[in-house]
């Protein structure tokens, strides 16, 4: 990035409370990538940033925070979603935010039904190249997708339909017209979105797996759900925990392709997150580049994988 305040590369992270501990997240430069260095850590309530994302364009840099369960656990007039102006990354300044509860007034009911998550939170956030849509993974609302073009007033557009619930991911195609919706609960399926029309999104596909797979150790809870998607090309990654990184040809998006899966060996679960007590594959996160794949799963490590043909 290049801003007033910084002319190198800028990386954050996202710290989310553990305890007592620090929660929220951190700006450091990696201009010199074997010599990062901290520039700022900023603290935000109650459990730090669940994910974030980090976007530059016309000349400013900005941070977009999902704070999960902020908008219960505190209050429910609180912001689930925060933008903060990293231009000077050593002196990040919150400029914006928004919340379903306090502009719909849709908020998390205070006293559910039994058996049915109702809770709306924001659990991860993306922007389209240029900053000027965000799209937050809102749990029980599904994708909502703001105008962030003036990022101190952010204003709602539309949203994809409730549907399976659990929104946890999302990431855009090429062209930013589709949208790939993840969602974490049992059996979850990724949902496949026009979104050229943000107040009126468009479902065109469900993503699904061969009936002939079965997740690499026990089949319980999240073991066959999927955690993130992402895009390279036309080619959609998604770590799908038990089942491991799955790889589908979008060039038709209305009609996915399955063309690969790699499956981890199984590992003991010492988390206790996926098969407490026994061995399973545990894929958290996959991240493509233009040589190799990144797997990262939660039991046997972090997997470097050729790219197929």
């Amino acid at each position: 990035m290049r801003t007033d305040g910084f002319d190198g590369v800028l990386a954050v992270t996202s710290f989310q409370a553990c305890g007592e501990g620090f929660g929220g997240f951190g700006v450091f430069d990696v201009t010199n990538p074997a010599s990062p260095r901290r520039l700022a850590l900023v603290r935000t309530e109650p459990r730090g940033s669940h994910e974030l994302w980090l976007a530059a364009a016309r000349g400013h840099a900005w941070v977009y925070t999902a704070e999960a369960a902020a908008e219960f656990f505190v209050s429910r007039e609180s912001f689930g979603f925060h933008i903060y102006d990293v231009s000077h990354p050593a002196s990040p300044v919150e400029v914006g935010g928004w919340s379903a509860c306090r502009e719909l007034g849709d908020c998390t009911p205070l006293a559910p039904a039994p058996g049915a998550d109702q809770r709306r939170l924001v659990h991860s956030v993306i922007t389209n190249a240029a900053a000027t849509r965000a799209y937050l993974s809102y749990w029980r609302l599904g994708t909502v997708i703001l105008d962030i073009s003036d990022p101190s007033r952010p204003r709602y557009l539309g949203r994809t339909a409730t549907g399976q619930g659990s929104a946890h991911s999302a990431w855009l195609l090429p062209g930013e017209r589709t949208l790939l919706e993840t969602h974490e609960l049992e059996h979850g399926r990724p949902v496949v979105w026009n979104v050229a029309d943000a107040a009126h999104p468009v479902r065109l596909a469900t993503v699904r797996l061969p009936a002939r797979f079965r997740p690499g150790g026990p089949n319980q809870g999240l073991a066959d759900s999927v955690h993130d998607p992402k895009v390279l090309g036309r080619q959609a990654y998604f770590s799908w925990y038990g089942q491991g990184v799955a790889l589908f040809d979008l060039a038709r998006p209305a009609k996915p392709r399955f063309v690969t899966r790699f499956l981890p060996p199984r590992t003991r679960d010492r988390h206790g997150l996926i098969c407490p007590g026994t061995s399973c594959a545990a894929v958290w996160g996959v991240f493509p580049t233009a040589r190799y794949v990144l797997a990262s799963d939660m039991n046997s490590g972090l997997w470097v994988l050729s790219r197929p043909e």
